[in-house]
């Protein structure tokens, strides 16, 4: 079968302007991505809170009656999922979606629609803070990171999720915050994500035992490695990979963080760990960086049989019109990589329309990237599409592909590390901010000698000096010691 790549998550929170548009960028055999709560009128206010409108109830009907062919793939949602039984959650949302009613269409049951995929969480290894200040009561580990090694990927993520970067220099330098957000960190926690979607799958499949709707896998947020600097180590898990495998179709969520200053595009040096990591051939890493546990390659490398989507992708630019151009290559680039696979139903540009808490992913802030999604080319990719297989999913091999490392417990936090402080006759080490160095990271380069610096080295010389990056003003350094003067 011939289809597009192309795909767009859907406004959220009713904002559904320029619909037409919308349609146009995931072309009529794409895919677009949406929230249930866009789709249906009521969702019982006892058990949600929260309800659609008459004009939600119309969406499911317009991109069906429209597009027979279009992917729709719903993403189920609830502020605390983790607070249910994942059986009686699947009780509710397969009623929900056996009955839906939309003014002028016959009633429908969506089960049965095979150009349909049911996402039942999202990102279920972090979760923010509710309005009553709970997080996850899974997970034992702060956002911080404060028990491991803070890597330089742990910085950009804090930075996308829109902490202050003297906040983030605050935890890389090893002073604890306490945080809304948490996340899994373990092998036991990541266990309990895959233990609780295959309960979901086998109480759905139990009361819609001829399904036809595509079971997708509930994407987790990429780079939250179970073992320190261990790429996709989670996905190693075998329960994981299982849990997986009973779905019909992967998915995952590759961004590249330009917003945060890296250069994890696609073409640049680190695209493997950003918006291609998906991509990541086996061993990537094994030859240029020596020494580091074994490179399994990218989550698509690791369930290379299996049909996928990517229900997010981004660049954190989205909301710029100075990189309009710019992101347009970016998204390119991926459709044409996932096109290239013959796996891919589609991947989704995060996000049409969006609040303050995706401001900057939104897409209708930037007119020029808007038209271009718009105006843009079909990428056509060939492939088989999948087939939905109640109670048993994709299947497969689950016996993760290379080694985990070494499961011992992760030794208990240390404090940060104190620079030797100089002798009677020696000097403080001072950097001295020139003109046309605006950030901490152009700095960081000048005063390390390369070129190549990480995110959590510019948070060590912010928090070496508090206060704005000011031209003219003189830095300590964190990691030179003059201990004598002539």
């Amino acid at each position: 079968m011939i289809r597009s790549a192309n795909a767009i998550h859907q406004p959220q929170d009713g904002l559904h302007w320029h619909w037409e548009d919308m349609l146009a960028a995931a072309k009529s055999d794409g895919m677009v991505k949406c929230l249930h709560t866009e789709l249906f009128v009521d969702d019982s206010p006892r058990f949600l809170r929260t309800g659609g409108s008459a004009d939600n109830a119309n969406w499911l009907g317009k991109l069906r009656q429209l597009h027979p062919k279009l992917f729709i793939v719903i993403r189920l949602y609830h502020p605390a999922w983790w607070t249910l039984d994942p059986r009686a959650y699947a009780e509710h949302y397969h009623a929900l979606l056996s009955r839906w009613r939309g003014h002028g269409f016959a009633d429908r049951n969506v089960w049965q629609d095979p150009f349909v995929g049911v996402v039942p969480a999202n990102e279920q290894n972090i979760e923010r803070a509710l309005g009553t200040g709970a997080a996850c009561s899974w997970w034992n580990a702060p956002s911080d990171y404060r028990d491991r090694a803070v890597s330089e990927k742990f910085a950009h993520e804090l930075m996308a999720g829109g902490m202050s970067s003297d906040r983030v220099a605050a935890t890389v330098a090893g002073r604890p915050q306490i945080l809304g957000d948490k996340v899994a960190w373990s092998i036991a926690e990541y266990r309990k994500i895959a233990a609780w979607n295959v309960a979901f799958w086998d109480r759905i499949d139990e009361l819609e035992p001829n399904r036809k709707a595509l079971a997708v896998w509930s994407a987790l947020a990429q780079g939250h490695d179970c073992r320190p600097d261990a790429p996709e180590s989670e996905f190693q898990i075998p329960e994981v990979a299982a849990a997986i495998r009973r779905c019909d179709v992967f998915n995952h969520h590759p961004y590249a963080r330009w917003g945060m200053g890296a250069k994890d595009g696609p073409g640049e040096p680190d695209q493997f760990w950003g918006l291609l990591r998906g991509h990541r051939p086996k061993g990537w890493r094994d030859a240029r960086e020596p020494g580091k546990p074994a490179d399994p390659g990218g989550a698509l490398a690791l369930f290379g049989d299996m049909p996928y989507i990517a229900g997010e992708c981004g660049t954190f630019k989205h909301s710029d019109p100075a990189w309009a151009e710019r992101n347009m290559a970016a998204i390119d680039a991926l459709w044409t990589a996932d096109a290239d696979t013959r796996r891919c139903l589609g991947s989704a540009v995060y996000i049409w329309h969006g609040h303050d808490d995706h401001r900057d992913n939104v897409i209708m802030h930037s007119p020029a990237f808007r038209n271009a999604l718009r105006d843009s080319g079909r990428r056509a990719v060939e492939v088989a599409w999948p087939v939905a297989r109640p109670g048993v999913g994709f299947g497969g091999a689950v016996v993760p592909p290379t080694p985990l490392p070494n499961p011992s417990p992760i030794p208990a936090p240390q404090p940060p590390a104190q620079p030797a402080p100089p002798t009677p006759l020696g000097v403080e080490p001072r950097i001295q901010v020139l003109p046309g160095e605006k950030s901490w990271l152009a700095v960081a380069r000048r005063a390390l000698g390369r070129q190549t610096v990480t995110m959590a080295e510019a948070a060590q010389l912010q928090a070496a000096n508090p206060g704005a990056l000011q031209v003219g003003a003189w830095l300590r350094s964190p990691w030179h010691r003059v201990t004598r003067t002539s």
